[in-house]
């Protein structure tokens, strides 16, 4: 575990299915149930971007990982917000477990 080097503020969101006035749609909430919202600290490694053209569009992905203290009710249908930017989760590894950590990539859809 690497805790001193675990020094920034996270927050994990889950989405909550909602219903109003007949339209369906989704709210973020604290994935832990907290109001307020409670961050985890976090190692966070920032991957370069990758630029594609795609229909004559240029479209860029930010992508971040970060490890955080274990938890096992992380999925990737969650997001994570790092300095103000939710970054969809798209991997979970917790094949370090047993030492403490688990490891999330994120990707940032359109940033610059």
């Amino acid at each position: 575990m690497q805790a001193g080097k675990q020094d920034q503020l996270v927050y994990f969101e889950s989405p909550t299915p909602t219903n109003t006035e007949g339209e369906a749609g989704t709210t973020w909430v604290d994935a832990s149930g907290n109001s307020p919202r409670t961050p985890d600290y976090a190692l966070v490694i920032t991957e370069r971007g990758n630029e594609a053209f795609e229909a004559a569009r240029l479209n860029s992905v930010r992508s971040i990982r970060c490890m955080v203290r274990y938890r096992a009710d992380v999925e990737t249908e969650w997001r994570v917000e790092w300095e103000g930017d939710k970054y969809n989760i798209t991997a979970v590894d917790r094949s370090n477990r047993r030492a403490g950590e688990l490891w999330i990539t994120a990707e940032l859809l359109g940033a610059t």
